[in-house]
């Protein structure tokens, strides 16, 4: 994998910030073009770009043969972006996912490419004892006042 050059900051807000803050991404169709960090990819026109997580991507080994195609993959828990999933076998890479197509979009029907529902803890018991978890107390407004008897006037 050719060594890529890391793109400078064209915005004066992102300079400071690229002198503070290096993480780098990758972005682009194909993810070939680097930058510093997300503010100078933005400043260039790119969203959406993968982090780059130095020491943690392994380089391919030399003298495995892989297809020159591009279909990025991302791998080992989203830190590295290989060109194919060739490539990424090659490095030793793991758990790899295609991003050179999004994922269908969730078919609330069926579930389908849905996340998964979310874990509802239902709410412990209430405790007459020390009255924690408890509804309020209903309290029973006095009845009114009969001008007859002349209950409940003051």
């Amino acid at each position: 994998m050719p060594q890529r050059t890391r793109k400078k900051a064209h915005n004066p807000f992102c300079a400071s910030i690229a002198a503070l803050s290096f993480a780098p991404v990758k972005c682009g169709t194909e993810y070939k073009c680097q930058y510093d960090n997300d503010c100078v990819a933005n400043a260039a026109g790119f969203v959406n770009c993968l982090p780059v997580i130095e020491g943690v991507c392994p380089a391919p080994r030399p003298g495995v043969a892989c297809p020159l195609n591009v279909q990025p993959v991302l791998c080992n828990k989203g830190r590295c972006v290989y060109e194919n999933i060739c490539v990424a076998g090659a490095a030793g890479a793991t758990g790899c996912v295609d991003v050179s197509v999004p994922p269908p979009p969730c078919n609330p029907t069926t579930g389908a490419n849905c996340p998964p529902p979310p874990i509802v803890t239902p709410p412990a018991p209430c405790n007459p004892t020390t009255t924690a978890n408890c509804p309020p107390p209903v309290i029973n407004p006095p009845a009114p006042c009969n001008p007859t008897t002349g209950g409940n006037c003051n």
